[in-house]
């Protein structure tokens, strides 16, 4: 009986995971991070696991062993791959002559940009149906191939090859069930025994045909004696190789019991219920429960390591949900729709039939997700995202365009104070930007195409590029040594916290004073202070502002250093200052907030 494990006996609610958020969540993750699956056998690594474990949300039957186990991340990378969104290898190779088993070298798994681009441009009906087709068309048998969310012992494989089970269409029958499913009305529970009826009654041989002739086995040669003749040919069981094996207690485990081993057979009243029946429940525990589709009840007396497969009953009923209907029914109307209401709180609420993914992925880099139950998720505005998203990212579309595309499904339009704190949020990320813990690079009398080609051999180092001639680094002295590599000459200025001072040596390197013979005609090189400091950069479109600044810092013993890139008052400049001037800068900007339209980040 092949099965992957078993897991105690609960009511499972199709609402407390999500097949599609958890998929893009995984591919997210999959192009931040290179997952190198393991060598034996081939799962994701336990440290992987552990990460998916926190940032996906398994169903609730297997959260608790989901860092462990990996269950669902396993289960979500596979389907990644049955779409077409991501590829690893699923073949292991022989690694030497002695190996015995196989093995999956640098088995990383790689996202497939073009088709996940397709896929992110359906709707969300769309998407779901592309994931119920693979569902459908690719899922094992469930009578002998254990759901991730089953509870129960399934057939035995034997004999599956030749068996009744192996002349289904799986793809058929499922889709039937599923338009069979969606007949019930929603949200009302519905015994299980009747859906079996319903079926035994309506379409007996939807899921083993009953009808079918009896198999003739090929036509023997006739023997040279003339008594010979051959055997008369009978049919053979419609439930051929469906064995109920019996289960013993071993070494603390749940062993077969191969001598008590039972062929249901046709001619036992309840043979439908035992064997269409299990498939019905077996069904119900995977694609409709993984989808959504429907919410089980199960029996309370259900054990789920009983000596023999349960009979079907052991889930009590089922209810069916919306989502049914609205993916199997492609044209259905506003299946698709989605209604947001911004509040003035600054709260965003989403609504929809179906996961809104592309709604929640625009307002992502600006908004916090508070709550996400069902049909209805909670967001709330961040002026810290938003100004870290408009200043790390300059090209990013900006808040008040996705607000204005986002206000087209609302019932009413973006308030007025939330407009107003956003256009002040947008201000506060072009006025000022302040970097700390870094290293300000100047690259003078450099020609554009050169100075560009230095900032390519130093990317690793460079954290963010002000202009064509000024970047921040993460480490001056690696930045240092990576240039004299390049033969070039740079100079190294370093600033204490009361004055600033330029050398031309990297750091470390302190200067001696030339001690000559007293023979010799004294001299003496220029002695020259070295310490470093951290440094604190403001850059502002106003050089006027910054001139206004940096003069009263030297009337007050510090040396700013003023850079400008542009002619005129009206330029963009940098003032780089000693940390410990700063509490002396924000006064000085106290003062000039009378004078000028001072937004900060």
């Amino acid at each position: 009986m092949a099965e992957k494990r078993t897991t105690p006996a609960r009511d499972c609610s199709p609402l407390d995971f999500n097949v599609r958020r958890d998929l893009l969540l995984f591919i997210k993750y999959a192009q931040e991070r290179q997952i190198k699956r393991s060598y034996r056998d081939n799962q994701i690594p336990q440290g992987d696991r552990k990460r998916l474990a926190k940032l996906l949300n398994a169903p609730e039957p297997i959260r608790e062993i989901e860092d462990e186990e990996g269950y669902w991340a396993e289960w979500i990378c596979d389907l990644a791959r049955r779409l077409g969104l991501a590829s690893y290898a699923t073949e292991g190779i022989y690694v030497g002559y002695t190996s015995q088993t196989e093995s999956y070298p640098d088995n990383y798994i790689s996202v497939n940009n073009g088709a996940l681009k397709k896929y992110l441009a359906l709707t969300s009906s769309g998407k779901e149906r592309r994931i119920l087709d693979v569902l459908i068309n690719g899922n094992a048998n469930e009578f002998y191939e254990a759901s991730l969310l089953g509870t129960q012992h399934r057939f035995d494989i034997s004999g599956s090859a030749v068996g009744a089970a192996s002349r289904m269409d799986l793809s058929q029958v499922r889709r039937r069930l599923l338009a069979i499913l969606a007949s019930y009305p929603t949200g009302q529970p519905v015994p299980f025994e009747e859906l079996v009826e319903r079926v035994q009654r309506e379409e007996p041989n939807l899921i083993i045909d009953h009808e079918r002739k009896p198999e003739k086995s090929p036509k023997r040669q006739a023997q040279s004696s003339r008594l010979y003749k051959p055997p008369q040919e009978s049919p053979r069981p419609v439930y051929e190789c469906l064995y109920e094996y019996r289960y013993k207690e071993k070494d603390g485990n749940q062993v077969k019991d191969w001598t008590s081993s039972r062929e249901i057979s046709e001619k036992e009243p309840d043979a439908f219920f035992r064997a269409e029946g299990r498939y019905l429940a077996y069904f119900l525990e995977e694609i409709p429960v993984l989808m959504q589709f429907v919410q089980l009840e199960y029996q309370d007396a259900t054990n789920p390591l009983s000596l023999v497969p349960d009979p079907p009953n052991f889930i009590k009923s089922f209810t069916v949900t919306e989502k049914l209907g609205a993916v199997l029914n492609a044209g259905m109307a506003n299946v698709d729709d989605v209604k947001v209401t911004i509040s003035p709180d600054f709260t965003i609420l989403v609504e929809a039939l179906l996961y809104p993914d592309t709604v929640l992925a625009r307002l992502a880099p600006y908004t916090e997700l508070k709550s996400s139950h069902h049909h209805t998720h909670i967001l709330e505005l961040s002026r810290k995202k938003t100004v870290e998203t408009l200043t790390s990212n300059p090209n990013a579309i900006p808040l008040t365009d996705v607000l204005a595309d986002v206000a087209a499904h609302s019932a009413s339009q973006v308030p007025r104070n939330v407009a107003a704190d956003i256009a002040e949020w947008i201000g506060h990320a072009e006025k000022c930007v302040v970097f700390e813990d870094v290293s300000l690079m100047e690259m003078r009398d450099l020609e554009p195409d050169f100075a560009a080609l230095m900032l390519k051999e130093l990317d690793d180092v460079v954290t963010h590029i002000i202009s064509p001639r000024f970047a921040m680094v993460t480490s001056a002295a690696d930045a240092f040594n990576r240039l004299e590599a390049l033969e070039q000459v740079p100079a190294s200025i370093l600033h204490s916290n009361a004055s600033l001072h330029k050398s031309l040596l990297p750091s470390g390197k302190k200067v001696k004073r030339a001690r000559e013979s007293k023979a010799k005609t004294e001299t003496s090189l220029p002695e020259a202070t070295w310490a470093e400091s951290t440094m604190a950069a403001y850059t502002s479109n106003n050089l006027a502002l910054l001139k206004s600044i940096a003069a009263p810092l030297r009337a007050q013993g510090v040396t700013p250093v003023l850079l400008d890139e542009t002619s005129g008052e009206k330029g963009t400049g940098l003032l780089v200052v000693p940390v410990a001037a700063r509490a002396k800068v924000n006064g000085l900007i106290r003062k000039l907030r009378a004078s000028y339209d001072i937004r900060f980040q």
